[in-house]
């Protein structure tokens, strides 16, 4: 397999500066209310409450993380272009056959989007994702060697990531034919899966060292609506821990909204889309975002369309915390091709023991193999996860960030 050449650092993070809610800002309204935005809500009114198996809708999606591995191609020199993506569907075919033959279930090969970076791509540029865990007969490493002959009798290379693999995390590859890139592929090891995120940080900053005593790929939420929010999400990041921005959205009566500057359902959607636009400058270095509270305005699709317009333009992904069973978060996201995942599990919800709380998703874990728990940042919760997530490993469960399991 060969290694593709790097071209280039990610997009540097939004400015540190936090900015006022109402201000006028012209450039970013006039870029978030441009013709695109009514084509969306018109779209995702129809398609973001159908089903949630729309894997084939999606059309673009947005670049993520810088903690995954970019998955880049060869640069044209004398064009000083990037190749253009090719129809992956012959690609995707190719792996799909190749992988049953080596155990994996047809079932358990994932579809999604794939953040493609270099020099002269767009932020939101991606690829197809092919995504699957490998099965414990077989190591990771030994699958890509055995992919490698069929897709070659395909008319497809593998390529390897720039930044090469690393223990214990998902391993990434790109199928190409004739230089252009056809299919992203995710290999997850075996095992059970968990990905943690604690949320509503940002009004208690005495917490910072706590939470930095957690484990590297716990993921962490900041509100932005907060005095303390982004000094809180710099010191993370530059302690290398990921960072989403905690969206304060209008919840569902009774619950009332706790703070400031919540998106609401009372404003047209381009309005929307420039208060997320706002909230999201607030919180350096964020890679993504969750809804906080959202019980109301993520069961509106035309709403979560504008919210999440903005997520794709910054190449970034979306966490549906489910706040409502009635939520289109996640099915709005995949209509759009903005990459995805959705809470599973509550660590702490009012009245609950979070040590409890804690035995159910390990029990979760060996009936499903995954999950995504969700937890708030208070310090009796912090407290209980600590040793907690010191002893996963010694029962063979694996942590994930966020940015490594969306799709």
């Amino acid at each position: 397999m060969s290694e593709i050449p790097s071209l280039g650092e990610p997009s540097p993070p939004p400015p540190k500066v936090p900015e006022t809610y109402g201000a006028t800002d012209t450039t970013t309204s006039a870029a978030l209310k441009s013709t695109r935005l009514p084509v969306i809500l018109g779209a995702v009114a129809l398609g973001a409450l159908l089903t949630l198996g729309v894997d084939a809708l999606l059309s673009r999606a947005p670049r993520v993380s810088p903690r995954p591995p970019a998955l880049t191609a060869h640069l044209d020199v004398a064009t000083a272009t990037m190749p253009e993506p090719m129809d992956g569907a012959a690609a995707r075919e190719v792996v799909a056959r190749a992988l049953v033959e080596l155990g994996v279930p047809l079932s358990a090969i994932e579809y999604g989007r794939y953040p493609l970076r270099g020099a002269g791509r767009r932020p939101d540029a991606t690829l197809p994702l092919a995504s699957f865990a490998c099965p414990s007969s077989r190591a990771c490493a030994e699958l890509w060697s055995e992919l490698a002959a069929p897709l070659r009798v395909g008319g497809f290379d593998i390529l390897r990531n720039i930044g090469g693999d690393r223990p214990g995390r998902p391993m990434f590859r790109v199928v190409v034919s004739g230089g252009r890139p056809a299919l992203a592929l995710r290999a997850m090891p075996s095992g059970p899966r968990l990905t943690l995120i604690i949320d509503d940080l940002g009004r208690e900053p005495a917490v910072l060292p706590r939470l930095l005593a957690l484990d590297e790929h716990v993921t962490f939420a900041v509100l932005p609506n907060t005095s303390s929010g982004a000094q809180l999400a710099v010191r993370l990041a530059d302690a290398g821990r990921e960072v989403l921005v905690d969206l304060p959205m209008e919840p569902q009566p009774p619950v009332s909204a706790d703070g400031p500057d919540f998106l609401s359902t009372e404003v047209p959607p381009d309005e929307t889309a420039v208060a997320t636009d706002r909230l999201f400058r607030r919180i350096p270095g964020a890679v993504g975002a969750i809804n906080h509270l959202g019980g109301r305005l993520t069961t509106v699709p035309q709403q979560m369309a504008a919210v999440l317009s903005v997520v794709g333009e910054r190449g970034q992904f979306f966490v549906d915390d489910r706040t409502s069973p009635a939520s289109v978060a996640e099915a709005t996201a995949k209509v759009m091709g903005v990459r995805t995942t959705a809470r599973t599990h509550a660590v702490d919800l009012p009245g609950r023991d979070p040590a409890a709380a804690l035995e159910a998703i390990e029990s979760a874990l060996v009936l499903d193999g995954r999950a995504v728990a969700v937890a708030h940042g208070q310090p009796a919760t912090i407290a209980v996860l600590g040793p907690w997530l010191e002893g996963l490993s010694r029962r063979g469960i694996r942590l994930y960030r966020a940015s490594e399991i969306a799709r």
